[in-house]
């Protein structure tokens, strides 16, 4: 178990590397003058420092060619964001991130990896909310 003032260290290590700012979106339902439930896009969280992550993960899967099985390897790209430990980016919210090349737009559709320096949130590419 790290001590206090480890800790503490290491979370500022960790947050050197943030080079981006994320805003945070959660559908919201509310009902209009006429009492019919509608949602809106509310934004609970803004500017926060975060940091982009981008890796590849290989599939192998056996493939039917008709004659004969062969190997076929599939990668697809996974996208985390990295944040301070005391922010909640909540299952189904829409992430905004911007960095120098831009702004990007993310879902996330799981839970979050909690440590005590940082959490980890794995995102996709936004779609339109469902």
């Amino acid at each position: 178990m790290l001590s206090k003032t480890e800790l503490v260290n290491v979370k500022n290590a960790v947050e050197r590397f943030y080079n981006c700012t994320c805003s945070v979106y959660e559908k919201e339902e509310y009902k209009d003058e006429a009492g019919i439930t509608k949602h809106r896009e509310i934004l609970v969280l803004e500017d926060i420092p975060c940091r982009l992550s981008y890796s590849t993960g290989m599939l192998f899967n056996k493939l039917n060619s008709g004659k004969a099985d062969v190997d076929a390897v599939r990668s697809k790209q996974y996208t985390k964001i990295f944040t301070s430990p005391n922010v909640l980016i909540r299952p189904g919210s829409k992430i905004e991130v911007t960095n120098e090349k831009g702004r990007h737009i993310y879902f996330h559709s799981g839970e979050r990896a909690e440590y005590l320096s940082h959490n980890e949130v794995v995102v996709e590419n936004f779609k339109g909310w469902s």
